[in-house]
């Protein structure tokens, strides 16, 4: 076969082998972002097992503990023959407060290791995808390669253009995929953190329900608004221990932009100070721990708020660097495709 008619032969190929990389060039370095947080991740729920199981176990001994000082028959009728019945409700209520802040404590690492859970499969799912792409983009690379040095084996020292144009396309394709890292690295915070801005504006808006009802509990809105404002209180903490844990994902990806944000306290009431000690007095000392939370909750936000907005331009100059990069390095194959057509050319004409 003439080298003409190998030039028209494998023209077709070339062109789409050139397609597949340029739709498959942003895996590897999306590929590699990603291990590292789904690393990071594995690493996490670890930890947050292994600390669940120890809140498992101090909650069976508080509530062995609990259940042992109310159900003291003995040491109930001592405290009252002692006429010290108050000190035995201020001790009860202590058991069960302890408790009740070991089921809280249980619970809230429970939903961190749900949450844990959803982000992980989520990335291995997207690690499957790129996997796919990497294969692609590998396949294709060897395939033009080997399409290559089939045309040029034996010739290419006697065309230095030819070797000029390919060192500045592997130059090109070194500064993409840098570039490209770089905007994988800034999207993935950025999508991070905009969760975790919904999830604490989330948490807010639960914070204002839980607000509300207690502001009906305190002119007598009776166990229904006791039982609204756990609710509402339960959701603004769930979906606060949600916004902290993206948080933390969003940190070990880029700790020189994302610090520490305080965490919000949300207040927690008692079926002790609910049912037993239910008066104005209590209502309105626990809707003033309602109000500091909620503000804590908004100056939280405020500041996931700020640290995402710095996040968008972020990506925003790393998308526009990467385009740059991804334009050069397309403009960089597409004269190295010109400067192998001349020599196909060329060759053509000289045995003609």
């Amino acid at each position: 076969m003439s080298l003409q008619e190998t030039l028209r032969a494998a023209s077709a190929r070339n062109t789409a082998l050139l397609a597949t990389l340029a739709a498959t060039d942003h895996a590897e370095p999306a590929l590699v972002e990603l291990e590292r947080h789904i690393e990071d991740l594995t690493d996490s729920l670890a930890c947050q097992t292994k600390l669940l199981g120890d809140l498992e176990a101090k909650r069976k001994a508080e509530h062995r503990e609990h259940v042992e000082y109310r159900d003291s028959i003995v040491r109930r009728f001592a405290y009252k023959v002692a006429r010290k019945q108050e000190r035995f409700e201020e001790k009860a209520s202590k058991e069960e407060q302890d408790y009740l802040h070991a089921i809280q404590a249980e619970r809230s690492a429970t939903e961190e290791k749900e949450a844990l859970q959803r982000l992980l499969d989520e990335a291995r799912q997207r690690r499957e995808h790129l996997h796919s792409e990497t294969r692609q983009h590998d396949d294709a690379q060897r395939e033009l390669d080997a399409l290559y040095h089939g045309i040029f084996r034996g010739a290419t020292p006697g065309f230095p253009d030819e070797d000029v144009q390919e060192r500045k396309t592997d130059t090109a394709l070194a500064a993409y995929q840098e570039t490209r890292r770089r905007y994988e690295l800034d999207n993935q915070v950025h999508g991070l953190l905009l969760g975790a801005l919904q999830r604490m504006q989330e948490s807010g808006k639960y914070m204002a329900d839980a607000r509300q009802s207690s502001r009906m509990d305190m002119f007598g809105g009776g166990s229904m608004a006791d039982m609204l404002e756990r609710s509402s209180l339960h959701s603004a903490e769930k979906a606060s221990i949600e916004a902290q844990l993206l948080l933390v994902q969003a940190r070990m990806l880029d700790p020189a932009h994302v610090p520490e944000v305080p965490r919000p306290q949300i207040a927690q009431g008692s079926v002790m100070s609910d049912v037993l000690f239910d008066n104005i007095f209590t209502d309105m000392d626990f809707h003033d721990k309602i109000k500091r939370s909620q503000t804590e909750v908004e100056t939280c936000a405020a500041a996931i708020k700020a640290l995402m907005e710095d996040a968008t331009q972020r990506r925003f100059f790393a998308q526009t660097e990467a385009q740059q990069a991804e334009a050069t390095l397309q403009s960089a194959r597409s004269e190295l495709q010109k400067v192998r057509q001349d020599i196909f050319a060329r060759a053509a004409s000289a045995t003609s």
